[in-house]
């Protein structure tokens, strides 16, 4: 059966990008044309006015918070079921998070349970885009603007997705996109931040620069910047990646369309279920539930890889991390998000580039192990 066997596919238009930014002489540059074309076409694909690229996601969603202002003494909205990093960010800043369960038909943040929090003491919401679903922007953004509350997308996962016809990281005041290990476009560590609000985008690029402002200089601001800036060369490998990212998106999709018609007849499987208005789903994680009597995901999951099939664990219960952030989920409950994290199974997006024929073995020898 034909396995995963490297990321990126366009290996050869990336590395004559690399050589061709090698022999400009300009490389090394810390203000890189590679950067510059970058920034603007990313932001211009995902319907943002600008794009400001950084040295890896993490320190993108830490930039945005301190461009935004939020610190001590501030609560920050998150989903309890997510990634680990953006709730490290929040209590990094020193603020507070405070954790909503999750949507059961997509597992996003559940808006009916955000809309009955008090956002009185909130600054920011964080709508995490994750397992190939997309949070429901447009009401999202209703709410948070009716509240005076800013909304920042977490779009580590959503490159090219989009809701309504618009690009994720557009909805919010700031998105913001990894670059990082093997997510939809990679250039081992990276990232980007996307947003329309100028005043925003100059606080955000002379934290990135060392103060600088965008057309040189000391900012106005009087910001200390740190040195946060992505190399050119991480650039030159972005940008074939982003000559075909439409492309691969579509081409899984018609793999998540068959996955989506033959998974649910087999015992114990459910699929998610986007929001009508997803015009374009981010697929780093294609994910589906596996719910049996007298089984369980994990030791399914172990049979799995014995046939090696490509089939992975979801995300946490970010409110039973005992590392860190279960001290912040003290007086509420996250039924769904602690669900999600004994049944959710993934697929890590580049086997979803694989033939039909490929998944319909895959399909069935699945189906085998599970009856």
């Amino acid at each position: 059966m034909k396995r995963y066997e490297h990321w990126p596919p366009n290996e050869e238009a990336i590395l004559e990008s690399i050589r061709q930014s090698f022999q400009s002489g300009q490389w090394w540059h810390s203000q890189g044309a590679a950067v510059r074309e970058l920034e603007t076409r990313f932001a211009r694909m995902h319907d943002a006015r600008f794009g400001l690229a950084t040295c890896n996601a993490t320190l993108a969603l830490d930039v945005l918070l301190r461009g935004l202002g939020i610190g001590p003494g501030d609560n920050v909205v998150l989903p309890a079921y997510s990634f680990y990093s953006p709730v490290y960010n929040v209590v990094q800043a020193g603020a507070t998070p405070v954790f909503v369960d999750v949507d059961p038909d997509t597992l996003t943040l559940d808006l009916d349970q955000l809309a009955a929090l008090d956002l009185t003491d909130v600054k920011a919401v964080i709508a995490v885009h994750i397992s190939g679903s997309v949070a429901r922007l447009d009401r999202l953004a209703e709410l948070c603007r009716a509240a005076q509350v800013q909304l920042i997308e977490d779009c580590a996962q959503a490159h090219g997705a989009s809701y309504a016809g618009r690009g994720v990281g557009s909805w919010g005041v700031a998105g913001f996109f990894s670059f990082g290990g093997a997510k939809l476009m990679s250039s081992g560590q990276g990232g980007i931040i996307t947003t329309s609000d100028e005043e925003l985008y100059e606080t955000c690029y002379a934290i990135v620069h060392r103060g600088r402002g965008v057309g040189g200089g000391v900012n106005r601001r009087g910001i200390l910047g740190g040195n946060y800036m992505l190399a050119d060369l991480a650039a030159a490998m972005l940008l074939p990646q982003l000559d075909v990212l439409n492309a691969l998106c579509e081409q899984r999709a018609r793999v998540i369309d068959f996955l989506e018609q033959t998974l649910p007849t087999i015992p114990g499987c459910s699929m998610l279920k986007p929001y009508p208005q997803v015009t374009c789903r981010a697929q780093y994680m294609y994910s589906f539930r596996y719910e049996a009597a007298g089984d369980d995901r994990d030791a399914l999951l172990d049979r799995a890889r014995q046939r090696q099939l490509p089939f992975i664990p979801g995300y946490n219960c970010l409110a039973d991390e005992k590392r860190l952030f279960n001290q912040y989920a003290i007086d509420r409950s996250y039924p769904v998000a602690r669900a999600a994290q004994t049944s959710v199974i993934g697929i890590f997006h580049p086997y979803l580039l694989h033939e039909l024929d490929y998944w319909q073995d895959v399909v069935e020898a699945f189906a085998a192990m599970v009856q």
